[in-house]
């Protein structure tokens, strides 16, 4: 049984390919969603019966409200697409690369700087914006894959205990644990 993890971008796979734990098990496929066309992957997987996607999207936003409309808004879009797998939506609040804030001593030891207060607070609503100008002031990465790369174990071991990423496993672990039969795919299609 297969669980396909579709992510907004490359860079975001390349994050969990680092961060994940269960990225390396062989039952879990990670996939490039290319940005906002992330929604359409799941209906273009061919997987095989009791197979999963879990679509990750980036909720850009931190307000619960906004984020329960585009939950109702995504969910009646693979409704309407009818994805040949079961498949579960999860957003990373406010963006996916809030997980490499979840312990600033990583990024200011990486880069060889000290956040301000100021990054600090806007890191929990615009972290990629921050990401982005912390590596600029920095200069010692060409991008953010490059700092992905330079995780050591001790990073990725403190940035997988991020909740979206103990989520993200828990998710993981139950669609592998209870996988959608042949039987249960024909009765809700048929």
């Amino acid at each position: 049984m297969m669980v396909y993890l579709v992510v907004e971008d490359a860079t975001g796979v390349r994050l969990l390919e680092r961060v994940l734990p269960s990225a390396g098990d062989r039952c879990v496929r990670l996939l490039d969603g290319d940005g906002r066309e992330s929604l359409y992957v799941p209906h273009s997987i061919r997987g095989a019966w009791g197979d999963s996607a879990v679509l990750l999207l980036n909720a850009r936003s931190v307000d619960p409200e906004n984020i329960d409309y585009q939950r109702e808004n995504k969910e009646e879009v693979l409704a309407i697409l009818g994805t040949p797998l079961r498949t579960e939506l999860l957003f990373a609040v406010p963006e996916l690369e809030a997980v490499l804030f979840h312990d600033p001593a990583i990024l200011e030891r990486l880069l060889g700087l000290e956040m301000t207060g100021e990054e600090r607070i806007e890191a929990r609503f615009i972290p990629k914006k921050v990401l982005a100008r912390l590596l600029e002031r920095s200069g010692r990465f060409a991008d953010e894959a490059a700092l992905i790369d330079a995780l050591d174990e001790w990073a990725v071991r403190r940035i997988a205990e991020h909740p979206l990423i103990q989520e993200l496993e828990a998710l993981i672990a139950e669609l592998r644990a209870n996988p959608v039969t042949e039987e249960m795919l024909l009765r809700r299609t048929g």
